[in-house]
C-alpha cells in the first residue's frame, strides 16, 4: 500500500496567511475611512441640533442670538479668541437644548465645535472635519453666515 502525505505543505500554509494578511489590512483601513466620516456625520447632525436651540432662542428674543460667551483665556476653544460651542450654556439653562453636544473624538480639545456671534444679529459655527475637509475647519450650511471673527474664509461643510 502505497501512503499519501496529508496536511499542508509550509509553502501552501504561508500563501494562505499571507492572503490573510493582506485581505485584513484592506479591510482596517476601510473601517478607519469609515469611524471618520461617522464622525463627521454626528458633527454635522451636533451642529444642526444646535442651529435649532439657537433659532429658538432667536424667535423667543427678538431675532438676537446669543452673544460669544467672554472666556478667561485667549486660547479657549484650541487656540482661537472665539469661544466654544460647550460655553452656549444659555441655551441649555434656558431649556433650547437638553445638552450642548461634544465632539465624537472625545479628550482631544482641538477638535470642539466653534461659534461666534457678531453683535447679536448673525453667527457663524466651524467644525473640523475628518472626511469632508480633511484636517481643516469648514462651516456647516447654517442658516446665518457672519463675517464676525473673520471667520467667512472658511469653507462650507
Amino acid at each position: 500500500m502505497s501512503t499519501t502525505p496529508r496536511g499542508f505543505t509550509l509553502i501552501e500554509l504561508l500563501v494562505v496567511i499571507a492572503i490573510i494578511g493582506i485581505l485584513s489590512s484592506v479591510v482596517l483601513a476601510n473601517l478607519s475611512s469609515a469611524r471618520a466620516k461617522g464622525n463627521d456625520a454626528k458633527r454635522l447632525t451636533d451642529i444642526h441640533a444646535v442651529v435649532q436651540a439657537l433659532e429658538l432662542y432667536a424667535n423667543d428674543h427678538g431675532a438676537a442670538y446669543p452673544a460669544t460667551p467672554v472666556t478667561d483665556s485667549a486660547t479657549a476653544c484650541g487656540g482661537v479668541t472665539p469661544t466654544c460651542v460647550d460655553d452656549l450654556t444659555t441655551l441649555v439653562t434656558s431649556g433650547y437644548i437638553p445638552t450642548l453636544p461634544s465632539d465624537p473624538t472625545k479628550g482631544n480639545t482641538a477638535y470642539n465645535y466653534r461659534y461666534c456671534a457678531s453683535g447679536t444679529s448673525n453667527y457663524i459655527i466651524l467644525i473640523w472635519s475628518e472626511v469632508l475637509h480633511p484636517g481643516a475647519w469648514c462651516r456647516p450650511q447654517t442658516p446665518v453666515t457672519s463675517v464676525a471673527c473673520g471667520w467667512q474664509v472658511y469653507v462650507p461643510c
